[in-house]
C-alpha cells in the first residue's frame, strides 16, 4: 500500500516489518546524519502520575495549566528499563481525565518546546492515547508540557533507538591463523525429508534440553512440506527458520487448542520464513504469556480452513503477546465463524506491514478480518479484506480494546449478512490514522465506521458504506480531514469537530 509520511503514528510496528526485527534510519534528533537503529521492545510503563495504586515513577499529581513534568529515561525509571545512549524512544501516551481542552507536547529535556502538538484532548474526554516518537536530550530526558486545565498522563514505551555503528565494509585483511576445529553446525539443527538431523520439527524440538538465554538455538527447515497434527510447542530461546514458504507445517489440529504452532509461555522465540496450514482451528497461536515474554512471528503465510460448525483463526492470541510483521493471514472454508487474525483475553498485539483475508464457503458464518476483544492491538501498513460471508461481515473489529489503526485499507463486501461493517469500534478507545475503510455487498446495513460506546481520535481517513459512511450509536468521536461516503445517496461529509448523534447528516459539532 501506499506509504506516506508518519504523523502521530506507532514507529514501532512499522520498523518491525524488516525480517531482522531491526532497522537503520537516519536519526530521530533535528539536524544530525548520524543513524540510529530501532529496537522493539515489549510494552512498558514508563510513568502515571494518578495516585496509588495507579500510580508509576516519581509523580502522583496530575499536570496543571503550562506545567511542564521531567523524567529520566536511561537506565531503570517506572517499569522500564532503557539503556544509556538510547537517542529516541517509541511510546504509547494516554490523557487521563483532562479538566479543560488542552494539548500535550513531548520533547527533549532542557531544550527548547516545539510548537507542535503530540497529543489532543477536550474537557472531560474519556483517556485518550496516541502514538508518540520523541527524541531524548543527551542526558535521556524527555519532557511533558500540557497547556491548560490539569490532566493525568500515562506512556508506555514499545521500543527505542541506539545509535548505529555500522558503515560501509573495509578492504579484507590479511588470512588470520587456523582455528580450533569448531562444532558443525553450531546450536543450529536441520529438519528435511532427507539429509537432515531429523525428518520432524516435533522431533527436533523434544532434541533440544539445555535451551536458555545462553544457549539459543535455530531449527532450519528446508523446503518441503511436515506434518504436525498434533501441533508443536516453540520452545524458549528457540527459534524455527523455514527456507521461504516452500517450508510449510502443515496439521489437522487434533492437539492441543486444535493448533498447528503454540507459544504458550514466558517465551522468547521467533517463528519465520515459514508456511503454517491447518484444517484445525488454529495456525498459530500464543496463549498463557506475560510480560517479558518476546514472541515473534514474521514473513510467514498462515492458513486456516477449520471444519463445518466449528470456528476457524489463521492467527490467534488469547492471554498471548506477539509481534507480528510481514504475515500473510488467511481464514477460509465452511466453518461457522472465520478470523484472519484474533486477539483477546488482555493479549497484546503489534502487527505490521501484514495481510489479513477472510473468505467463505459456508451456507451461514460470522466473518472478521482482524478482531480484538478486551485487549491492545496496534495495526499498521497492512491490509484487510473480508468476503462472501452470510453472517455478520467485519473488517477490523475492536470491542472493549484499545486499538490503534495506521495506514491501513480494510475492505468487506458481505453476500447476504446481517450487516458488513469495514471497523467497528465498540467500547472500546481508538486512535484511527490515514485509512480507508469501504463496506459493500447484499447486506441489510453496512458502514464504513462503526461507533457504538467509543471514544475515537480519527485524521485523514476515508470511509464508505452501503448504508452509512459513519454509524455513531454513543461515545465520544473526533474527526479531523476526513471523508465519510454513503453509496446509496452520495452524502460525504466533512468533519474537523466532534460528530454529532444524526446518521444521516453526518454533521460536526
Amino acid at each position: 500500500m501506499q506509504k506516506g509520511t508518519i504523523r502521530g503514528a506507532v514507529v514501532a510496528a512499522a520498523v518491525v516489518a524488516a525480517a531482522a526485527g531491526v532497522s537503520v534510519i537516519s536519526s530521530v534528533a533535528a539536524g544530525s546524519s548520524n543513524a540510529s537503529s530501532f529496537v522493539p521492545m515489549t510494552p512498558c510503563r514508563l510513568f502515571d502520575t494518578r495516585p496509588a495504586p495507579d500510580n508509576i515513577g516519581a509523580r502522583a499529581i496530575p499536570l496543571g495549566a503550562g506545567d511542564v513534568f521531567t523524567v529520566d529515561t536511561w537506565g531503570t525509571n517506572g517499569n522500564c528499563t532503557i539503556p544509556t545512549g538510547a537517542t529516541a524512544l517509541s511510546l504509547n501516551v494516554v490523557a487521563i481525565g483532562p479538566t479543560a481542552s488542552s494539548y500535550l507536547t513531548v520533547y527533549p529535556g532542557g531544550t527548547s518546546r516545539p510548537t507542535a502538538s503530540s497529543l489532543n484532548w477536550t474537557a472531560g474526554q474519556a483517556p485518550t492515547p496516541n502514538a508518540v516518537t520523541a527524541t531524548l536530550s543527551g542526558t535521556g530526558q524527555l519532557s511533558f508540557f500540557n497547556l491548560a486545565g490539569s490532566v493525568d498522563i500515562a506512556a508506555d514505551v514499545v521500543g527505542y533507538y541506539e545509535p548505529s555503528t555500522s558503515g560501509p565494509a573495509g578492504p579484507a585483511g590479511p588470512p588470520g591463523a587456523q582455528g580450533a576445529p569448531g562444532v558443525d553446525p553450531a546450536n543450529i539443527i536441520w529438519v528435511a525429508s532427507s539429509g537432515g538431523d531429523f525428518t520432524t520439527v516435533s522431533a527436533a524440538l523434544a532434541s533440544i534440553t539445555d535451551n536458555d538465554a545462553t544457549h539459543r538455538y535455530l531449527i532450519k527447515l528446508a523446503p518441503g512440506t511436515y506434518t504436525e497434527n498434533n501441533g508443536i510447542d516453540m520452545k524458549n530461546y528457540v527459534d524455527i527458520e523455514g527456507s521461504g514458504l516452500t517450508s510449510v507445517i502443515s496439521s489437522t489440529g487434533s492437539g492441543t487448542s486444535g493448533a498447528a504452532v503454540r507459544f504458550s509461555g514466558m517465551i522468547h522465540a521467533e517463528l519465520r520464513d515459514v508456511s503454517v496450514t491447518t484444517t484445525g482451528t488454529r495456525g498459530v497461536f500464543f496463549t498463557s504469556q506475560g510480560d517479558p515474554a518476546d514472541a515473534r512471528l514474521t514473513n510467514a503465510s498462515v492458513t486456516a480452513t477449520g471444519v463445518s460448525d466449528f470456528i476457524a483463526y489463521a492467527v490467534a492470541l488469547d492471554n498471548g503477546r506477539a509481534t507480528i510483521s510481514g504475515v500473510t493471514a488467511v481464514a477460509a472454508g465452511a466453518s461457522d465463524e472465520k478470523t484472519a487474525i484474533d486477539v483477546r483475553g488482555g493479549a497484546t498485539a503489534v502487527i505490521g506491514d501484514s495481510t489479513a483475508t477472510v473468505t467463505s464457503t459456508g451456507t451461514f458464518d460470522n466473518c472478521y478480518g482482524v478482531r480484538t476483544e478486551n485487549s491492545t492491538t496496534t495495526l499498521i501498513d497492512s491490509v484487510v479484506s473480508v468476503t462472501s460471508c452470510n453472517g455478520v461481515a467485519t473488517g477490523v473489529h475492536n470491542f472493549a480494546s484499545t486499538a490503534t489503526v495506521d495506514q491501513v485499507r480494510i475492505t468487506t463486501d458481505s453476500d447476504s449478512g446481517v450487516n458488513s461493517d469495514a471497523l467497528t469500534v465498540w467500547n472500546s478507545t481508538a486512535t484511527v490514522d490515514r485509512v480507508t475503510a469501504t463496506s459493500t455487498g447484499a447486506g441489510t446495513t453496512g458502514s464504513g465506521l462503526y461507533l457504538n460506546g467509543a471514544t475515537a481520535v480519527i485524521r485523514d481517513s476515508s470511509f464508505l458504506g452501503n448504508s452509512y459512511g459513519v454509524y455513531r450509536l454513543t461515545g465520544q468521536v473526533h474527526a479531523f480531514d476526513s471523508v465519510f461516503h454513503n453509496v446509496t445517496s452520495g452524502m460525504v461529509a466533512r468533519c474537523t469537530g466532534a460528530l454529532d448523534s444524526t446518521m444521516s447528516a453526518y454533521t460536526c459539532a
